[in-house]
Parts: structure tokens; C-alpha cells; sequence
């Protein structure tokens, strides 16, 4: 692609040449427009611009404002990626202008739609809104089908970015619907891409299925294996959320898995097989669990993704102790902690150490149990994780209780309640009472 588009820059070149030669302006500037474009293709921004400046230049001597408002969009676009953004807000503003006077809707949509991009990146947010509802308007009256779908396209990616989802969801639905008219199916896909995450933000569950079976089959239809990849995955997302189908979750992200090992995506296949991990260990399906870990583990050591490798091994860890398999649990977290501190993850650090402590409590060494948990207990505190820091309040005040070292777990399960009640977790609260009321925590009369 790129040695077509230099072949083009040498003919347009040659023909400016002899248009020089010739001093045909208007030829001149329509070289000049044309070259603006191969090298604003080829991301030559700085020659695109002396380009078509000289243009913009020489459309003033021939008085032809049409040319003029489309090489001074072209100018702004340059700008715009040179990081220019006055210079491109002036030009877009100065198309404004002309195509205002000279009654060029197509041209006044694209710049409206350019100059609200602009005063979006500068926090004029209002009034790119507004832009961006004015193309709109003005593609609607003239019927351009495209500049319409493009606009509505953009406005409704905007308010989605903002958070905005049900103001961005007529927009998507109208541009998708007018771009499936316009045989426009990549861009129909990503309306209805666009829709399903408005939609699962939302929790409208159903909704979001809908739109995402609506990206797989206009997917499935391009031969797109990747643009599949991406509905499946997403389909299985959000009946994760809705966890009232869990086999059906799990039938999804298998789909996707056989996907990804088609298309020979080694990072994605060890993130679902590490999904899939989590959900059989959700539902309590260890030995499950277990294999899907093993088998992403393998794949993340074959990537050098350390991270992934500690976090994998986390998990190993943890099922392990499930199964009551305390000394392999002991090793995996250990080779966890080693990647942890290499990567500097605290946060799974923190989780590494938590998950010893339980293995340490379960094999009836208090003591190891007490260290992993300060430990963990200082890794939250220190990046700020209120509510992981109520959990190890927690671990440290059973083990002390279990030791019948009373005050001190008192102290630590009063820090732990507290914290419950602020970060409104349920789960803290109910096993903190459980605790209290616990015949550990009883004084003797």
C-alpha cells in the first residue's frame, strides 16, 4: 500500500512540474491539493502542510471558494496532526465561513464535525456538542447520507466517552441504521459494538446480547475472525454480569477460547483460559479450575509475561489450598511472590501473601499465618486498598482469636468492622459478626 501511495506522490509530483512550466494556477492548486493528501497519507504532516498552504495561497488569486474551503479543510486536518490546534481551529473556522456563503453543505458538515473534535480537545465542551449537532442538522436537510452517518457516528461516540449512554444510544441506533442502508457493514458492526457497551454499562443485559449477536453475525458474514473474537467475548461478558446462566458463560468463553487458538492469539488465549479458571472456581469446580490455570500458566511462560505468571500463580495457589493441597499451594505462591517482586505488582503481592496466610492458618502455624497477614495488611494500607485492608483485619483478628490472644483480636476485628461498615461491604460485616459471636471470642466467666 505504501509503495502505491509513493508512486502517486511521484506522478503528482511530475504533473506539478509541468503545470509550473505551463503556469496553470488552478491545475497548480489541484496538484497541490492532491499531494496535501498522499502525504498526510503517508504521515509526512510537515511537507503536506507546505503543500497546502501554498494551495490555499493561490485558490485566494483564482477566487474559487469551494477549492478553497476544501483545501483549507485539509490544511486544518494537517494542522490538527501536527498538534497545531489554533491554527486548525482557525482554518476550520474560516471554512465555516465560506461554505456558509457558498452553500457547501457536504464540506460544511466535515468541518463542523473537525472544528468540534478541536474544541472538544480543548475542553470546550458545549460547544463541540452543539458543532456536532449542527452537522447533523445540516446533513439531515441536504440528505447526505454519509456526512449524517458520520456525524451521528461521532456525536454518539463522544457522549459515550463521557459516560453519557443513554444520550449516546439514538445516535448509535441512527447511524447504524444508516449505515447497514449504505452497505457499510465495518462500520455497522462498530455501531453495534458501540451499542452493546452503552447497554452493559446501563445493565440492560438483554439489550447488550442483542446487540452483540447483531456484531457477530455482520462479523461471521465479513469472514472476520477477530471482529467474532470480539462479539463472543463480549456476549460472554455479559452474562458473566447477569450470573444467572453460569454454564451458559461458560459455553461462551469456551467459544471464544477454540477462536483465539484458531487465530493463533496466544496472549488472549491465556486470558480466557484464565477466565475460565475463575468461573469453574466460582462454582466451586477446583480440579476444574486447576487445569484451566495450568494450561494458561504454560501459555504465559511461553509469552515471558511475567505479570500474568505471577498473577496465574496466585491462583494456583489458592485452588491448591482448596483442594487441601497445602505444600504445592505453599510452592506456587511462593514462585508467585519472586515475580511479584520483580514487577513491583503490589497489589497481587498483597493477594500472594493474604493467600499464604490462609495456607500457613489451614497447616496450623499461627505464627507464619500472623507475619503473611501484617505483611499484606502493610502492602494495602500502602496503596490505598480500604477494603483489603478491612480483610486482613479480619484474618489477623481469627488467627489471634484462635490463639485466644483476645485483646489483640478485639482490636483488629473492631478496625475491621469499622471498615465494613465504611467501604459497605456485606461480606466483611457478616463473617466480622460471625466472629464476635464466635465461642473463640467469648470471654471465660
Amino acid at each position: 500500500m505504501r509503495a502505491k501511495k509513493e508512486e502517486a506522490l511521484e506522478r503528482i509530483e511530475e504533473a506539478l512540474k509541468i503545470d509550473r512550466q505551463q503556469k496553470d494556477t488552478e491545475a497548480i492548486v489541484i496538484d497541490l491539493t492532491n499531494l496535501g493528501a498522499v502525504l498526510r497519507s503517508l504521515e509526512d504532516y510537515e511537507r503536506a502542510r507546505t503543500c497546502l498552504e501554498e494551495g490555499h495561497q493561490l485558490c485566494e488569486v483564482i477566487q474559487n471558494p469551494n477549492k478553497q474551503a476544501y483545501i483549507l479543510n485539509s490544511l486544518g486536518n494537517t494542522y490538527r496532526s501536527l498538534g497545531k490546534d489554533d491554527e486548525a481551529i482557525h482554518s476550520f473556522q474560516r471554512v465555516l465561513k465560506i461554505t456558509e456563503q457558498n452553500r457547501n453543505p457536504i464540506i460544511q458538515c466535515y468541518s463542523l464535525t473537525s472544528l468540534a473534535h478541536m474544541y472538544f480537545r480543548k475542553e470546550r465542551i458545549q460547544e463541540s456538542l452543539q458543532l456536532y449537532e449542527q452537522a447533523i442538522d445540516v446533513s439531515r436537510k441536504t440528505e447526505h447520507a454519509e456526512g449524517l452517518s458520520a456525524s451521528l457516528r461521532m456525536l454518539g461516540e463522544v457522549l459515550l466517552g463521557m459516560g453519557r449512554q443513554p444520550d449516546a444510544l439514538p445516535y448509535l441506533h441512527e447511524a447504524a441504521t444508516i449505515f447497514a442502508r449504505l452497505k457499510d457493514d465495518d462500520s455497522e458492526a462498530l455501531m453495534w459494538s458501540n451499542i452493546a457497551t452503552a447497554q452493559e454499562r446501563e445493565k440492560n443485559y438483554p439489550d447488550a446480547i442483542t446487540a452483540w449477536e447483531k456484531v457477530l453475525t455482520l462479523q461471521k458474514a465479513a469472514n472476520n475472525s477477530p471482529g467474532e473474537l470480539e462479539a463472543i467475548e463480549g456476549m460472554a461478558r455479559v452474562t458473566r454480569h447477569q450470573a444467572d446462566d453460569p454454564a451458559r458463560t461458560l459455553q461462551y468463553y469456551g467459544e471464544a477460547l477454540d477462536l483465539a487458538e484458531e487465530l493463533n492469539d496466544r496472549n488472549k488465549q491465556g486470558d480466557l483460559l484464565n477466565t475460565l479458571g475463575i468461573l469453574e472456581w466460582q462454582q466451586g469446580a477446583y480440579k476444574e479450575a486447576l487445569g484451566w490455570y495450568e494450561r494458561a500458566l504454560k501459555i504465559f511462560q511461553e509469552l515471558d509475561d511475567l505479570v500474568h505468571q505471577g498473577l496465574v500463580l496466585n491462583s494456583l495457589g489458592v485452588t491448591l489450598t482448596k483442594l487441601n493441597r497445602y505444600e504445592e499451594a505453599l510452592n506456587r505462591l511462593k514462585a508467585a511472590l519472586k515475580f511479584h517482586y520483580q514487577t513491583k505488582e503490589n497489589l497481587l503481592k498483597g493477594h500472594a501473601l493474604a493467600a499464604l496466610g490462609d495456607v500457613h492458618y489451614e497447616m496450623g502455624k499461627p505464627d507464619e499465618a500472623l507475619r503473611c497477614y501484617a505483611l499484606a495488611l502493610k502492602i494495602r494500607q500502602g496503596i490505598g486498598d480500604r477494603k483489603g485492608e478491612g480483610w486482613m483485619m479480619y484474618h489477623l483478628a481469627r488467627v489471634y482469636a484462635s490463639q485466644g490472644a483476645k485483646e489483640s483480636a478485639r482490636d483488629y476485628l473492631n478496625q475491621a468492622s469499622r471498615i465494613a461498615k465504611e467501604c459497605k461491604d456485606g461480606k466483611l460485616k457478616e463473617i466480622c459478626n460471625e466472629l464476635q459471636n464466635s465461642s473463640l471470642m467469648k470471654r471465660r466467666k
